[in-house]
């Protein structure tokens, strides 16, 4: 309006600012652009691109040896991979499992160094929206520092989703023969493992907590050491 003008060159022009679901295609047509004596300048168009979905991955409820992830996706999403880190690394992955993976028939796997990965092999995919994505089953000591990175999260046809992440946060982890997650190693952690040792089902989390000795196996070797920890032994 005060007579300027962009001078000749290459430069962003704009930045446009939008919000939507689903990826859809855009293209740029019907441009009229003008000198500065009012001719019109013929326009030239790039390709259509096609805007890439978004998802948010963050925690949810977090107990002793559990933590829920919640998922905030914009498009369906066929596929997901993210790290668990935590700080120190005390933290071990037992399980993964529920949550909207579950419930679309993905297959949900896990490694030490905590990656969680999810895909369906018959095709089932996580509708768009907000969910608990999954909970993790965990183990170790203390209260380690954690965090959500290195996602990727894929559409239905296989297009990487644009990833963001909530807070960092702190796990809650079960020690060794506190089996009920209760804060206190007494009787009644020992009648837990003794339960489960005669047969009785036990949780993820209270069987690492009742396997004191970390041989994968309970019997009266992890009953010995827990009653060694209320005596203080």
């Amino acid at each position: 309006m005060a007579g300027s003008y962009i001078p000749s060159g290459q430069s962003t022009l704009t930045n446009i600012y939008y919000d939507g679901d689903g990826s859809p295609e855009i293209c740029i047509t019907e441009a009229v652009i003008s000198d500065t004596a009012g001719d019109a300048i013929p326009a030239l168009y790039g390709d259509c691109i096609t805007l890439s979905g978004q998802a948010t991955l963050s925690f949810g409820a977090i107990s002793s040896g559990s933590i829920e992830i919640l998922m905030d996706n914009t498009v369906d999403v066929a596929g997901f991979q993210f790290e668990l880190q935590d700080y120190p690394d005390e933290l071990d992955i037992i399980d993964a499992f529920g949550g909207s993976a579950e419930e679309n028939g993905f297959s949900i796997s896990t490694n030490e160094s905590g990656t969680i990965l999810g895909f369906s092999l018959t095709g089932y995919s996580i509708p768009l929206g907000s969910s608990p994505l999954l909970t993790l089953s965990v183990s170790g000591s203390g209260s380690p520092s954690i965090c959500l990175n290195n996602a990727i999260i894929s559409d239905t046809v296989g297009n990487p989703l644009s990833v963001s992440y909530g807070d960092c946060s702190t796990a809650v982890l079960t020690e060794p023969g506190d089996l009920n997650a209760d804060g206190v190693i007494n009787v009644l952690d020992v009648v837990i493992l003794v339960n489960g040792i005669l047969g009785s089902d036990l949780s993820d989390s209270e069987f690492a907590a009742g396997d004191v000795n970390g041989d994968g196996i309970l019997n009266v070797l992890d009953v010995v050491l827990v009653v060694n920890l209320i005596l203080g032994s």
